[in-house]
């Protein structure tokens, strides 16, 4: 068979092909490695394997380290972070500098899989330049030609979760991990003063779980309940959820954590793309941009009837077997990455 590698980072070694992942996270790409290989091609992470005989390498993000710095500035950026006491990065393979060297710039696809908020380095044009094929889900970019759209993959397998009463669910949770960022379009801060101002207005409605939390030395959260393996355990028994995602405002960035919320039985509290609304039917979840201010949403949240919710549940039913869910189900996503790599056969 002949090879196609992937470089996704922080899931080398085989990693990215594990079914026992967290929330089915994998399936996408274990759906992407079958479909491959009834064509004739064997998916692998590069990890250090050699190029010489590599069909295709994808990219998977850019993060610094892509692309060999000559000696000389290597050595002046190791004195710079010797002088300031700073740690330098893990080593990242040069995968980039190598392809260019084994003459497969022609072959390699990129995708710019986190936000600016996350890898600001997926987004600088000199990073661009260096491609000739890009998948995005940022519809900003998207011509056709060099950029092509994908949405970001979920997995096609729906949790069998517990059914709990309206009058039985507690009112509201978050499971997302604690991050910061001084991008002026992160929302790991309105995220913070969600989980401040729901612990404080409704301690004995509202549960905080995720890593990150409970970090030595930081004040803490008293509604953090620790991590768990699997967000279906959790979402069934409350009513809404805050999904909101890294990043807001940016057209097409949606990612798992809407429809992770949808698929076992909870609303989902939401806050990202720009344009949701062509994606995902708003019946189907709360906008959080509706509201002025964390007490208004209390208040609505609350004041929700039971058939009001109910109507919730019946358009996420719907959504979730409409073909406008399906494009960021795995066989989409598979057809988004065949499609950009151009393979005969």
């Amino acid at each position: 068979m002949r090879t196609i590698l992937i470089h996704l980072p922080g899931h080398g070694d085989g990693r990215l092909f594990d079914p026992a992942a967290r929330d089915s996270v994998n399936e996408p790409f274990i759906h992407l490695r079958e479909r491959l290989a009834a064509r004739g091609y064997a998916l692998e992470t590069a990890d250090e394997r050699p190029l010489d005989d590599c069909e295709r390498l994808i990219l998977w993000d850019f993060p610094p380290g892509m692309v060999r710095v000559p000696a000389l500035r290597g050595l002046g950026r190791s004195l710079r972070r010797h002088l300031r006491g700073t740690a330098a990065p893990p080593p990242v393979r040069p995968l980039y500098s190598e392809a260019i060297e084994a003459g497969l710039r022609e072959r390699l696809v990129f995708c710019t899989g986190e936000p600016q908020v996350v890898l600001p380095s997926n987004w600088d044009p000199a990073t661009h330049e260096r491609f000739d094929t890009i998948l995005t889900w940022n519809d900003r970019y998207v011509d056709r030609r060099k950029f092509h759209k994908f949405c970001w993959p979920v997995t096609q397998y729906f949790p069998r979760v517990e059914s709990v009463p309206f009058a039985r669910k507690k009112l509201l949770v978050s499971i997302s991990a604690n991050k910061l960022s001084d991008h002026p379009q992160d929302l790991y801060r309105e995220r913070r003063a969600a989980i401040r101002h729901f612990e404080r207005a409704a301690p004995d409605e509202f549960d905080l779980f995720g890593v990150g939390w409970d970090v030595p030395g930081e004040p803490g959260f008293p509604s953090y309940r620790g991590t768990v393996p699997h967000k279906w355990d959790l979402f069934p028994r409350y009513r809404f959820a805050l999904c909101y995602e890294n990043m807001r405002d940016e057209p097409g960035w949606i990612t798992e954590k809407i429809f992770d919320c949808m698929r076992a039985d909870c609303v989902p509290i939401y806050w990202g793309a720009a344009n949701i609304e062509a994606y995902v039917d708003p019946g189907a979840f709360v906008d959080r941009r509706r509201f002025q201010s964390y007490d208004e949403l209390e208040r609505f949240l609350r004041e929700m009837p039971e058939a009001e919710y109910e109507r919730h549940r019946d358009a996420i039913r719907a959504y979730l077997g409409s073909a406008a869910f399906a494009r960021f189900l795995s066989p989409a996503f598979a057809e988004s990455v065949m499609g950009a790599l151009a393979l005969a056969g």
